[in-house]
C-alpha cells in the first residue's frame, strides 16, 4: 500500500511541473498554428516549393539532406557538416550539459536560453561561411531553384530548427537530470 501512495505523489507531482505545462502549451501553440496559418503561407515561406514533390507533398527527408543529399559519403559528410539542424545537434547535444548545472531548479530555461544563443551563434557562422567563404552560386545543386540566395537554400532549415529546439533541449536535460 505504502509504494501505491509513493507512485502516485510522483506521478501528481510531475503535473505540478512548471516545466510539463510549458511544454504542454509551447506544444499547443505550434499545433495551433500549424492548424491556423494560411494554406499559401504555409506552403511557400514556411516549406517552400523545392521541398514538395509534384502532388505539392511535404518531403521530410528532402528538407533533411538538402542541397546535397545521400548519395555517397562525402554527400553526407556535407549534409551534415552544413545543414543547420544536424550542426545544432552536433554543438548543443554535447555541450548543452557541461553548461547548463543541472542541480538548479530553473535549468530547463537556462538550457532554452543556451540553446538560443547556440542558434545565433550557428547562424552567423553558417551564414558566413556559406555566403562569404564558399560562395552560395557554387553549392552544386540539382534542379536549381527559382532564386540562388541563402534564404533560398537554408530559411526553411533555420525556422524548423528555431522551432524545435526547446523541445529537443528539455528532453535532453530532462534526460540528463534522470541519469543523475
Amino acid at each position: 500500500m505504502e509504494s501505491v501512495k509513493s507512485t502516485a505523489k510522483v506521478s501528481l507531482s510531475f503535473y505540478k511541473n512548471p516545466v510539463f505545462w510549458f511544454i504542454a502549451v509551447y506544444v499547443s501553440v505550434l499545433i495551433g498554428g500549424y492548424v491556423y496559418m494560411d494554406t499559401e503561407t504555409r506552403d511557400e515561406y514556411l516549406y517552400g516549393s523545392q521541398f514538395r514533390d509534384g502532388s505539392g507533398n511535404l518531403q521530410i527527408s528532402k528538407m533533411l539532406f538538402y542541397p546535397y543529399g545521400t548519395s555517397t559519403v562525402g554527400d553526407i559528410l556535407l549534409t551534415v557538416l552544413t545543414s543547420p539542424l544536424f550542426l545544432y545537434l552536433l554543438v548543443v547535444s554535447v555541450s548543452v550539459l557541461s553548461f547548463v548545472d543541472l542541480t538548479k531548479k530553473m535549468s530547463y530555461f537556462y538550457a532554452i536560453m543556451y540553446s538560443f544563443i547556440c542558434l545565433f551563434v550557428l547562424y552567423l557562422v553558417h551564414s558566413v561561411t556559406i555566403n562569404v567563404i564558399l560562395g552560395v552560386d557554387k553549392l552544386p545543386v540539382e534542379p536549381e531553384p527559382e532564386e540562388v540566395s541563402y534564404n533560398a537554400y537554408y530559411k526553411t532549415k533555420w525556422i524548423a530548427t528555431t522551432v524545435l529546439s526547446p523541445i529537443y533541449v528539455m528532453l535532453l536535460v530532462f534526460l540528463g537530470r534522470l541519469g543523475k
